[in-house]
Order: C-alpha cells, then structure tokens, then sequence
C-alpha cells in the first residue's frame, strides 16, 4: 500500500514540477520560477497570467480582483521562457487583469483612539482611560472590532498620604421603581385617574462608595432637605379595545368548485383607551379566516350578454347616407336568468364585449348600364322571321333601394333575305357578230348565270324556281374607228338607306374614251353615262318589344294589416322601339305582355323592446345626502311605425332612474375635546412635587361623546395628554432653569419688546425645584420670590432674517376644454386651468400670503379657443377642355381651384382635374372620299389634249383634310388626258397598279393593264401599249406598320355617388410609325381592356367617442396634481376623410386639481437639558429633557401626527397596513423622538461607562447581500469597572436602528497623508471617512501611501529607482513579476527574445538565425551551423529538472525494490517457522503414543 501511495504521489508531483512551472530568465541570469497560464500562442510568444488574487476593495472603491499580466517568449522545451516587450505580444489579443466581484469583505471601522484621560487621582493606584467609537460593523467575514476601551495605570505618581484626606459625602440617589397600585382604583376610574407612587432609594455615601448616615449629608451639603423617596405617578395603561364585532358576511357570497380562493371572513374591534405611561401597546385590530365552503353557495355562472347590433345611426344627421355608429346592450348577467336581468359588472370576468360599432349606412346606388352593343347577325341566314339582338351590360348592379335596371336586351327583325338567288356575273367583252377580231358593229357578250345559296354554294336551278332569270346572253356594239367609244359601268355604289318605306338610292357610272367623227350619231348624252336605281325598300325596319320596370314598394290590401301576402306591388310595362315608348301599344303582341302586378309580404310595425329594470346601486354616499341609480337598456328600436322608444335613453341606449337614498346616517366629524386640569396632588404635604390630571373625551359633532377609538380611527392622532407634573412651590423655592435653546429665526409681535428689529430669536426658562422639575410660572411662586419677574422667564436676541424671496411658480395652462360640443369633436370656446403656487427660494411651497407682498397673483384660468377643424374648399368644375385627339380614343379634362386650404385635421382637398376618356369620330373618317373620273374634255378642240376631273373631298370635312393628308396623300382631282380623236385608237382606262414587295429589291416593278376598246382607221393614231411596268419606289414597298399603344389609367370614377364600386378608363390607340392614330379595327384583335372594375375610398371622418369621467387627481398636492379624462377613437379617417389626431394628447383633457402646498413634515429635536440631579450636591440617576417639535417645511409648527406619520411611512411604506395600530405602538425612543431620558454621574464603586456615542450614518452593505437592511449604530464604552457594592456596568454596549433606504450611504474611507518632513523624511498617514473623521480599518491597506521616504526593500534592478518610498520602474520601463522590461527596444540582452541579442537599443538575431513576420528569431536553413557551438544556458537548467525527474523515479523503483525484499523474507521466515511448528507437534503426538 505504501508503494501505490508513493506512486500516486509521484503521479501528481511530476507533473507539477515539469509541467506547470515556467522557468523565467531575469535580468541578472538568475532563474525563478512562476506558476502561471498563458493565452493562445502566436509562434513562439503569449501573454502569461497568474491566478487571481482574493477579492478586495480597489482603487477606485468597486469590488474586484487583480492578476498580473506579462509578454513570454518560449524556447524549447516550452517549459523555459524570458519575459519581453509587450509589442512582442501586440498581435494576441490580452486578456484582462482586472476582474469584478460580487461579494467583498470590509473590516471593521472604528475611530482612532481618543487622548488619554486626566488621572482618576494625583496620587499612586490612579487610572487613566481613552476610548473610541464604532463606524462601521464587519461584513462578509471582515477583521473583527476590538475593545471600545483602555484603561491604564498611571505611573510615576507619588503614594497617596492619609492625613490631607478630607472625607466627601454626597447623596446617591437610584433609580425610581415602577409606579405600584397603593389603593384600590375603582373599576370606573379612567387612565389619568389611576393614581400610584414609585419609590427610589436615597442614601448618603462617602467618597469610598460606603453608606454612611444621611446626617453626614445634611450637614456636608447645607441642606436641610432630603431628595424625596416617593412620588406619585401614573399606574400603566395597557391598550384597551373593544370586544370583537361579529365575523362579517364573507367576501365572496359563493364559491366556485376548484378554486382556491373561498374569500375571507372578516371581524374588528376598536382602540376604547389609548396605551400610557409604559402600558402594552395594542393588539391587531382585523381578525380574518378563510369562509366556511359548506356555509356557501354554489356560485351561478355570470355571463356577458350582448343583443343583436341595432342599425346604423348617421354620425352626421344632416346627411341621408355615410359614416356612422351601431349600437348593441351589453350587460352582465346570470347565465341562469331567463329574462337576463342586469348585475353588478363585477361578476363576470373577461373582457366586455364592445357596445359600439363603426357602421357605413350605405348610400343607395342605382343601376347602370354600358351601351348597346352591336346588332347580332340575323338569328335567320335567309327567310322570313329572323330577328337582330344587341345587348348592353349592367355596369353596376342596384343597391341599397338604387334605381333599378332598364332593360339589357333589344330585338329587330331582319331585312327580308332569299335563302336562294339567280348569281349574274359581269359581262364579258363585246365579241363580234362576224367571228373575226377586229370587226366592228354588232356582236355579243355573255355572263354567267346560276342558281346561288345564301353560303355562296351553287345549287340546282329548281330551287330559284319562281325568280325570274336573267339573260345570259345580249347583244352589244363593238365601235368602230369612227363611232363614239364609251367605257364600262363601274361597280354599283353603296345603297345609302339601308331599311325604311322609301328605301335607298345606288349609282353607277361610266365615261366617253372616244369621239363618234358622225354628226349624224353623236356621242351619248351626259345624262346617259349615269344610272341610279332604288334599294333597302323594306318598311320594317324596326321592331316592338314589351318592356318592364322595377316593382313598387308593396302596399296593404287591407289597411293597417301586415303579413305573409296581404299587400300588391305593380310595375310599368311599356310597349317600346328602340328603346322608345310606343304611342300604339298594339304594335306589340298583347299575349307577350308580362304581369303588371303580384302579391306581397306587408312588413309589420316593431315597437321599442326594452330590458327589465336592474336592481338599485349601493348609495353614492356612505352618510349625508347620497342617490342611488337603476338603468333600463333599450334591446330593439322601433320600426315601420311602431312604438318609439323612451326619449330619456342616452346615446348608448341606457335609462337612468335616481332617487334619493334612504335611512343613511348623518355625516359627523370628530375631535378630541380636554376637560379642565384638577387640582395637583402631593404625597405627604401641601407643596413640592405632585401630579394632576385632567379626562379628554371624544367629541362628535352633534355633542355626543364617543368611544375613544372612534376619534383615533377618524383623526389618525394621539388625544392630549391626561396628565402633567406639577409643583406647588414651598416658601423659599425661587430656583430657575438654565436658558432654554434659541428657537427659529422668525418675525413675531413679541419681538418688539426685547429688539428693535422685526425678527429676533426667542429663549425661555422656568422655575424649578431642587431636583430639576420645572413648574408653572404661580403667582403664589412671584409671592415668594419678589426678586423675580416675567421678563426673567423669556429672552429674546436679534437675528438676520432669512434671505428668502418669494415668487409665484406658474404651472402649464392644461387642456382647453371648450364650454359646448361641436359635432363628434370638441372645438370653440372654452377655458383652460393651471397650477399657481406661491415657492420660496428655497424650493419649498408656503402660503400664499407671503407672495401677496411681493405681486398680485396670476390668473389661474383663462379663456381659450380650440379652432375648429377647417375643410377643404373647391370651385365649381370649369368646362371640359376640347378632346386630345380628333379621332379615336383621346381624353379631356375639367379643373376646379381651392377656394379654403384645409386645417388642423379637416378634410383634406378633392382631385382638382378629372379626366376622362373621349371620342370625337371614329378615325375611318379621315379618309379620302374619291368619285369615278369624269368624261375627258378637250382643251381646244372636239378631241386631243384635255383634261379630266373628279371630286375629291375628306370624308371628316373640309377643316380636317390636313389630317387626312396625314394617312395617305390626297388623290389627284383632275389630270391630263388625250380624248382620241375619230379614227384614233381607243383604249380602257389605266387599272391599279400591282403591290409592290414588302422589301424592295433593285429589279421590283410594278405594273398596270388597259384593254383595247376601238381600232384605229388607216390614218388614225395607232394604239399604244396595253401594259406599263415602273420600277418600284422605296415608298411603295414602305408598308405601314400599325401597333397597339395603351394609355395611363385614369382615376377611378365613382359608378354612382362619390364613392365605391367605380371603374376607370384608358386610352387605346392604333398608331403608325409616325404616331398617326388609326381605326382600332385596323390593329386587329385588341385583348387589353379600355375599362377595368375600381374603387373609390369612400371620405370617412374620424369617429370620436364622448369623454369618460374624470380620473382621480394624480398628486396629493404640489404644481404636477392633474386629472384627465380621455375619449377613444371609433372609427379611423378613410379617403379625405378629417382626420384623427396623430397623437394621445389630443384625445386626453387634464385639469389641475389639489392645488395646495405640499409639505415635508419633520421633527426638529432640540439640546438635551442638564440633568434633573443637581450633580454637585448627588450621584446616582436623573432626567434630562429636550424638546421635540413637529416643524413643517415652511418652518410652521406641524401636529404630532404629521410629523409620525411622515416618519413611519416613510421607513417603508409597504409594510404599514393598519397605519392607527402603527400610531398606537409606535416607540418614540427607536424613532429617536422622545423627550427625556435618564441621566447623571456615577457614584464611587459604581461602573463607569461613556455617555452614548452619536448614531452613525446610516449605512448599506455594498459589497454582499442586497438583501441586508441598513442601520446606523451608537456604542458606548466601559472606563471603569465596579468595585463591592457599586453597580455593575450594563450588558448592551451597543445599540443598532434601522434606517431609510433612501439615507443609506455606501462609506467612503481614503488614505490622507501630511507633508514630508524633509529633516525626519518622514509623514503622517492616516485613513478618514467620508465625515472627515480619522478611522481605523477602512481603508484599502495595500494601497496605504508609505511614511518613510525609505525604501524598504532594495530596489535591486539597474532600472529601478525608489519614488517616496516604493521601487518603481523608471521611464520607459514596465515593470513584470519584479522585473522592469522596455516598453519598446532592449538595454539588456535579457531583454530580447530567444536566440537575440542587444545592440544599439534593438534587438538582433544570433548568428544562424533570421527574424520573421513578428520579429522573433528562428533558425536560418540556409546557414551551416556545424562549425558553431551555440546552445543557451537554459538548456543546463532543462537537464537539471530533467535529471532531478528521473533521480526521483530511480528512488522510488529502488525504494519499491527494497519493500519488495523485505516483504519477500518476512513471508519466508513466517513460512519456515511454521513448518517448524508442525514438525514440533507432530513429534509430541508420536512420544506421548
């Protein structure tokens, strides 16, 4: 087991001694050894830190801990390092060496020592004594206090001699015993009135302590009087109270199965006579238990109930439609209660449903209907019977009792159209009789002729049977060289009526190409070259259809009855045309006539529905005049005529019933009523010291005296004392007091009669007894003393009154509330409040008659106007301006300026321009309408050069030819010609030219035909040719490319009103390369919509709610009292709405309320009086007094009650929940109050001790448990110990009260030091509190300055120096573990890194090695290190550890080794001593056989 020790041992040795410890290379080449950590390495170089050091207070007085920090640079092994530079360690980040703690102990605090004492005697066996007082206590394990005291032996004091002894006798007077009953009270008898007597021992004592006969004392003292033994006094009254009240109804009037919370039962008792004079203070006065769940009911479920939402009311009554608000009842009520009779909200939980709801009364919209559309083809390809339809949409559906639709559907019948037909096709030319081309005079010409369907299919002649059937052949004329040559008939012209009882006009046409050389038969006449003929004469070109209108509003059959069918609804049915009403009703078909009336449901009358009414309030008023209220809610408006609802109802729909509360007492207010002092009472004799009292009863205010808990639980103050010393002055009693304290600085009446000034400072004393007791000024006391007057009893000295200067403090003018409502906003005029006090220049508040002096008081309140919020206001719309395009789709625009700019939240301005879309003529129109060319007329002559015309016009109008110019140039309206004269050649006019290509190549061409229409003779001009080919221009195979260009959106247009459902529209435009607009029908089929569905925000204003009640004032007093009440918004602003405000403040009114001072009320503790014991002439016990008054921060006198209240609230507020039991037990000493304590000297042989020391700040632990309560503390000390006979010292030595956390300090203790004393080179160095007082213990000892300007140690390092004292680096230098490295460069080698050098202040490698990136050396590769022997000293000290390693591994193997043996030949021996055992007994056994 050893072994496995040891090993163990060895295990955790080893790695301590070569793992953990650095091996550091000083300065001087000595090695030390560090423990330490060390951050993250960056190549060979890191920051190194020790562990941290205990937590104490530092510098800067915060708890914390320190470590230190150094730069190390590693050889190999890394178990070697050399401090370095710190820029050596830039590049790593450091690790902090200081650290916050939580927990810090402190020592204890105690002032220093005070000077010795005079000796107890001026000869041998005297005594001296100092003493010193606590500061503050040890915390968290702190150094504890010591003695408070040391007492001494004098020395060098001559032996006291017998014979100059002269003996002093005095009296020792003890302690006065409790006050003892010494005759039955009377079981009736009050507190004052049970009277008692206390008893002290008087006795004469000698300077030796001894009790000696009391004549020694009447003689010594020239007296012939004895402190008296016994006095009255007061017997203690304990607290009396009432017997308990009954246990009141509990809490909860039922209980709610699982919950815990079964509400309390509840009883009290009141205070019937105050403690005094030392009696147990008083007994809680609540008493509460949890219920008795068996006595409880069952708690019914309570629910909120909410009606249906009534109809939308308008928040603007002037308007018939828009914003407004519904309303619904929503109460609590039990879930049980069938007829849902109202409760106390308090019973149910949860979050009340609301009871308002923004509405929208819809403002009717009525149909509307787009245009028609095109007619349909007829439902008949051919026949009779078929008909047209075209159709509209319904744009926007009726709403909200709208108009409704027109009709959407509209018929026609068809043009009578043959399902078959004889087809003729055109003439050919006019061939010759003879057969041979050329000839001229009568030939032939044929057409084709078949029997045609409606779908262009040829079909068999038998179905255009009964149609006459044209010619398929004529004959015709072929001119010959000297006839007149004319040409074709051209196409027939479009029939300009369609339908109608007269029909249509066609025309065709045809001209002269050549001149007959007969004048027997001349060329034909002009009017031969036109014919017209007639077309469309069908008179049915329109058709009668019934239409129907919207049904009427159902009306009764039976007046006054309602219900299922008991009324009729009609409606007009017309017979129309095209949408026209018929003067003839006949033209449409009596049996298609639908119904002009129906039944239907007459609606009945709905009366108001009403609630039951709740049950009454508590009163508002617990005494006096007070009301009580019920409300009945409105469930149903009433409606189609039936009973209204009460006009009592609010808005909300409540009534509200008052009525005066009943059999409520009256209200009385109370005080505390004195009764006359009795006469005073004397033990013994009629004079000296005695006692009176006097009964103070409790006052209401009818005259009815009260219990005395009754005024201590209305006026929260202690009743006036029931009794009082009092003295009845003996003949030759005319001792007076000691002057009182000056009181307060103050102007007074009295002042006048002591200085001439206004304000002086008074001081008074009173006449007294021997043992102190003072007494009224008697005139029976004046009697006897004639010596003495008033002005003996009262002083007075002038003082400078205080600089104070008075203001009146102006507090903010709060909201202005207007006199009257102005719709669902407050505006107008109104007034404004706020806050004046009168402030001293002290920053307290007073009365305010002390700036009545000064100025007149400002205006508390004044008028003020809150400006109404102001609309937008617009112009009329101006006229449209003309449309942007003359064809197609263009827009045009109207404008309206703003007449009012709106303000402060009104609505904001309407579009100013509208714009919509516009078409003034399709763009077809701007086409060239040309005519067929007239004949050509010669210029000269019958025949040769002429010219030919045509008419030529835009299709628009003549104004808007430039815009027909601008799609396709204007046509030629005459050109020359050449009318061939007879014999010429006649040829037919040119025919159009053939299309160019789409791309114009060099050899594209176009061409264009003529035919022959008369041979020339022999010497006529010959025909030229009947062919022309043109090479193609770049604008003939330029082809228009038209695209689809879509407009912006315009503004989405109401359909109906100004708001909601709309539609909006854009622009669609066929255009070419040059932006020149064409027919849409030439782009083809357009898929983008030129109008789309939209809507238009409607302008809802912001809804307001009505201001609640005011809140409760949110200050007792003071400039920042206020309260407010606030209105919620209903309903947020849409579109242009007025707006909402932006912030809180605008839905919030506040007023000033509890406009008064506030005061601090404190109590101001005078000077403690000598004690009541003449010292002189006594020893032994006493009474001092002072006086304590309640001073307001004004300086006026305050109550008692003020003052206590002010001081046990503000201790801590949450702990007082009964503040008349805090009066009643409040201990005047802890709260440092009281007015007399015991005083005096010791007597000989009595213990000594010091009179206690004053309190100590009141101060926290900083450093520990937050959880700690502050206190202060007071200690007094022991200066003499008592001998036989005398008193003994008194165990508490110490005294400790609690404090306010607000006076909680944390104490500040800092080293002081005086002037070096240059001839001692030496200081005073001591530690003061933050008082400036001298303590022991506070301060941090490690950073205590030093006295000496001598170093205590040797500043041993060649860059150290001593500095008042300390070793501290010089300039430059860091100091690291004792060490002082350069903050940059070297001085030393030491100084360097491994394997570097010092020369010229900088740091260079060895030979065979370079310096890299972070300026550390490393082996140079390059360098042949073989003829150098380089190896650093460390290496030795490596070995060392090393062998020291192994050497300790060597003993214990050999030490293991050895055990080993030992163990071995102890086995062995034990083995061989036994078998020498057996063989013994065995050879035993065989003698004995």
């Amino acid at each position: 087991m050893i072994c496995v020790y040891f090993f163990i041992l060895i295990n955790i040795l080893i790695p301590i001694s070569c793992s953990d410890i650095r091996l550091i290379k000083t300065i001087n080449n000595d090695v030390v050894s560090v423990l330490f950590n060390i951050t993250s390495k960056a190549q060979d170089t890191a920051w190194a830190y020790q562990y941290w050091d205990q937590c104490t207070l530092q510098a800067d007085h915060n708890c914390g801990q320190m470590r230190e920090i150094a730069c190390i640079n590693f050889g190999k092994p890394e178990h070697y390092a050399t401090l370095v530079s710190p820029e050596y360690c830039k590049k790593i980040q450091k690790p902090t060496s200081y650290g916050n703690c939580k927990i810090c102990s402190q020592d204890c605090v105690m002032t220093t020592w005070t000077r010795w004492s005079q000796c107890s005697k001026t000869c041998n066996a005297a005594v001296r004594y100092r003493t010193r007082t606590l500061v503050q206590e040890p915390v968290n394990d702190g150094k504890g206090c010591g003695s408070l005291s040391e007492i001494e032996d004098c020395k060098g004091l001559p032996e006291c001699v017998d014979d100059h002894i002269i003996t002093i006798y005095e009296w020792k007077i003890n302690e006065w015993t409790s006050c003892r009953e010494t005759k039955p009270i009377p079981l009736d008898a009050g507190c004052s009135e049970q009277i008692g007597e206390r008893l002290r021992q008087v006795e004469c004592v000698d300077s030796h302590g001894q009790s000696v006969s009391v004549d020694n004392c009447l003689y010594r003292l020239s007296d012939n009087s004895m402190p008296a033994e016994r006095e009255f006094c007061h017997l203690p009254c304990d607290c009396k109270v009432s017997a308990w009240k009954p246990f009141s109804n509990c809490t909860k009037p039922c209980y709610t199965v699982g919950s815990s919370d079964t509400g309390v039962i509840r009883r009290t008792r009141e205070i019937t006579e105050f403690p005094r004079f030392g009696g147990d203070t008083c007994p809680h006065l609540v008493e509460e238990e949890p219920c008795d769940v068996s006595t409880l009911e069952l708690c019914p479920e309570y629910t909120w109930h909410a009606f249906v939402w009534n109809e939308c009311r308008l928040t603007d009554k002037s308007k018939s439609c828009g914003p407004g608000v519904s309303r619904r009842q929503v109460y609590c009520t039990r879930a049980d209660d069938e007829e849902r009779r109202e409760v106390n909200e308090h019973h149910c939980t949860g979050i009340k449903p609301s009871n308002r709801l923004a509405c929208q009364l819809n403002c009717p919209i009525d149909c509307q209907l787009g245009e028609w559309e095109n007619w349909s083809p007829c439902t008949k390809s051919c026949g009779a019977g078929g008909v047209h339809i075209r159709t509209r949409k319904v744009l926007v559906e009726p709403q909200y009792e709208g108009s409704e639709c027109d009709a959407t559907m509209d018929y026609k019948e068809c043009l009578l159209v043959n399902c078959s037909w004889w087809y003729s096709g055109t003439w050919s030319a006019c061939f010759a009789a003879s057969g041979v081309y050329g000839d001229c005079g009568a030939g032939t010409q044929s057409r084709s002729v078949y029997c045609k369907s409606a779908l262009n299919d040829v079909l068999p002649n038998d179905n255009c049977t009964g149609m006459e059937k044209p010619e398929r052949k004529q004959t015709c004329t072929i001119p010959c060289p000297g006839d007149c040559a004319v040409s074709e008939w051209s196409e027939w012209s479009t029939c300009s009526e369609t339908c109608g009882p007269v029909g249509g006009i066609q025309m065709r046409t045809r001209v002269i190409l050549g001149l007959s050389n007969s004048t027997a038969e001349p060329c034909i006449s002009e009017d031969e070259l036109h014919q017209t003929r007639v077309c469309g004469h069908w008179d049915n070109c329109r058709s009668h259809h019934w239409q129907v209108y919207p049904w009427e509003t159902c009306v009764s059959d039976d007046f006054g009855t309602c219900g299922h069918m008991n009324g009729t609804q009609i409606r007009k049915v017309l017979c129309e045309m095209d949408s026209e009403p018929s003067i003839d009703e006949s033209m449409c078909d009596p049996s298609l006539k639908p119904n002009v009336s129906r039944p239907c449901d007459v609606i009945c009358p709905i009366d108001c529905r009403l609630s039951l009414w709740s049950e009454w309030t508590q009163c508002s008023a617990s005494c006096g005049n007070g009301t009580r209220y019920r409300t009945q809610r409105i469930f149903t408006l009433n409606h189609y005529g039936g009973e209204a609802c009460p006009h009592e109802a609010d808005e909300d729909g409540v009534i509200t019933m008052a009525d005066d509360c009943a059999d409520v007492d009256p209200c009385y207010s109370y005080s505390w009523r004195p009764n006359d002092w009795n006469e005073c009472e004397h033990i013994g004799n009629s004079c000296g010291t005695g006692l009176q009292t006097r009964t103070v009863d409790c006052l209401r205010s009818d005259g009815k005296v009260m219990e005395i808990g009754v005024c201590l639980r209305e006026l929260l103050e202690i009743p006036p004392d029931e009794s009082q010393q009092c003295f009845m002055p003996c003949e030759g009693d005319c001792g007076l007091t000691e002057w009182g304290n000056f009181g307060p600085c103050q102007k007074q009446y009295i002042c006048s009669q002591y200085v001439e000034g206004d304000y002086c400072r008074i001081r008074s004393r009173a006449f007294f007894h021997q043992e102190g007791i003072t007494y009224d000024n008697s005139n029976d006391q004046f009697n006897l003393c004639p010596h003495i007057s008033f002005r003996d009893f009262q002083d007075g000295e002038e003082c400078e009154g205080p600089n104070y200067t008075y203001m009146w403090q102006e507090g903010i003018w709060r909201s202005c509330i207007p006199f009257t409502d102005k719709g669902n906003a407050l505006c107008g005029d109104g007034r404004k409040w706020r806050t004046v006090l009168c402030l001293r220049s002290d920053g307290f508040h007073v009365p305010e008659h002390y700036c009545d002096e000064v100025s007149a008081v400002p205006a508390s309140s004044k008028t003020c106007t809150v400006k109404c919020s102001q609309d937008c206001e617009v112009s009329d719309w101006n006229e449209w301006t003309v449309c942007s395009h003359n064809c197609g789709q263009g827009t045009k625009t109207r404008y309206r300026t703003v007449m009012q700019e709106m303000n402060r939240g009104g609505r904001l301005c309407p579009p100013l321009d509208e714009t919509i879309v516009c078409e003034l003529r399709s763009c077809d129109e701007f086409i060239w309408d040309v005519s067929e060319w007239n004949s050509c007329k010669a210029v000269n002559s019958d025949c040769g050069t002429g010219t030919q015309s045509r008419s030529v016009r835009c299709r628009a109008g003549e104004e808007y030819e430039s815009e027909c110019e601008l799609r396709e140039t204007r046509p030629q309206s005459s050109v020359a010609c050449n009318l061939p004269c007879a014999g010429d050649c006649v040829l037919s006019e040119w025919s159009s030219f053939t299309p160019c290509p789409a791309v114009c190549s060099q050899d594209a061409v176009k061409t264009r035909t003529r035919t022959l229409v008369r041979q020339p003779s022999s010497n006529g001009q010959p025909c030229q040719s009947l062919e022309e080919i043109v090479p193609c221009s770049v604008e003939d195979c330029a082809t228009k490319s038209l695209s689809v260009e879509l407009g912006e959106w315009q503004a989405c247009k109401a359909i109906s009103g100004d708001c909601g459902k709309g539609t909006r529209q854009r622009t669609i435009h066929c255009i070419d390369n040059n932006g020149i607009n064409y027919d849409l029908k030439r782009c083809g089929d357009i898929e983008a919509p030129s109008m789309e569905d939209c809507e238009v925000i409607c302008t809802q204003d912001c809804v307001l709610g009505r201001y609640g009640d005011y809140s409760e004032c949110s200050d007792e007093c003071g400039m920042e009292g206020h309260m407010y009440r606030e209105r919620d918004i209903l309903e947020a602003n849409t579109g242009l709405g007025r707006r909402c405000p932006k912030n809180s403040h605008s839905l919030v009114q506040t007023k000033p309320c509890n406009v008064v001072p506030c005061y601090e009320y404190k109590f101001q503790r005078g000077e403690w009086s000598s004690c009541s014991i003449n010292l002189e002439m006594g020893c032994g016990s006493g009474l001092r007094t002072r006086s304590v008054e309640c001073r307001r921060s004004d300086d006026a006198l305050g109550a008692e009650r003020d003052c206590l209240i002010a001081l046990i609230l503000n201790r801590d507020p949450s702990t007082v929940t009964d503040i008349e039991f805090e009066l009643s037990s409040a201990n005047k000493t802890q709260l440092d109050i009281h007015t007399s304590e015991t005083c005096g000297r010791p007597c000989p042989g009595d213990c000594q001790v010091t009179n206690w020391s004053s309190f100590t700040p009141c101060i926290n632990d900083c450093y520990g448990d937050e959880s700690t309560s502050p206190v202060k503390v007071r200690t007094r000390a022991i200066i003499k110990t008592a001998t036989t006979g005398g008193l003994k010292c008194p165990d508490v030595m110490q005294e400790e009260r609690s404090c306010l956390v607000s006076e909680a300090i944390c104490p500040l203790y800092m080293w002081h030091t005086s002037s070096w004393n240059l001839d001692t080179k030496q200081r005073a160095v001591w530690c003061q509190d933050q008082d400036g007082r001298k303590v022991t213990g506070g301060c941090i000892h490690k950073l205590k300055p030093i006295s000496e300007m001598q170093c205590s140690n040797d500043c041993e390092d060649q860059f150290m120096q001593c500095v008042d004292g300390l070793c501290q680096c010089q300039d430059g230098f860091q100091m690291f573990f004792n060490v002082c490295i350069p903050l940059e460069g070297c001085q030393l080698d030491s100084h360097c890194p491994l394997y570097s050098h010092c020369s010229e202040d900088i740091c260079h490698c060895n030979v065979g090695y370079i310096q890299d990136f972070y300026g550390l050396c490393k082996v140079d590769g390059a360098y042949d290190s073989s003829g150098v022997a380089y190896e650093d000293e460390s290496n030795i000290w490596i070995w060392i550890v090393i062998g020291v390693c192994l050497l300790m591994i060597i003993v214990f193997v050999i030490f293991c080794i050895l055990v080993f043996r030992n163990h071995r030949r102890n086995a062995l021996m034990k083995k061989k001593t036994k078998e020498a055992e057996i063989a013994e007994r065995e050879k035993m056994n065989v003698t004995a056989v």
